[in-house]
C-alpha cells in the first residue's frame, strides 16, 4: 500500500476513535514553533496550523511529523 493510502487510512481510523487532534502536529506562523495536539500557541495565542500526523521525537521531545520520519529512514 502506498504511503499516502496508508497515511489516509491511518487519519480516518484516528479520527473515528477521536484521537487525530492529538495525534497532528501543528505550527506556529507568528513564532514558529511546534507543538503536538494543541491548535492555539500557549505562549503568543495566535491559531496554529496544522503540519500534518506527528508525533514526539523520541531523544528530543520535538513534534515530528511521520513524513519526516519516512524522509530520514530513506537516506
Amino acid at each position: 500500500m502506498p504511503f499516502e493510502q496508508e497515511l489516509a487510512t491511518l487519519t480516518s481510523r484516528l479520527r473515528r476513535e477521536g484521537r487525530l487532534v492529538a495525534q497532528t502536529v501543528y505550527e506556529c506562523g507568528e513564532c514558529g514553533e511546534r507543538y503536538l495536539g494543541e491548535r492555539r500557541c500557549p505562549d503568543c495565542g495566535s491559531f496554529l496550523r496544522r503540519l500534518g500526523l506527528g508525533g514526539h521525537c523520541a531523544e528530543c521531545e520535538h513534534p515530528l511529523l511521520v513524513a519526516e520520519l519516512l524522509a530520514e529512514e530513506e537516506r
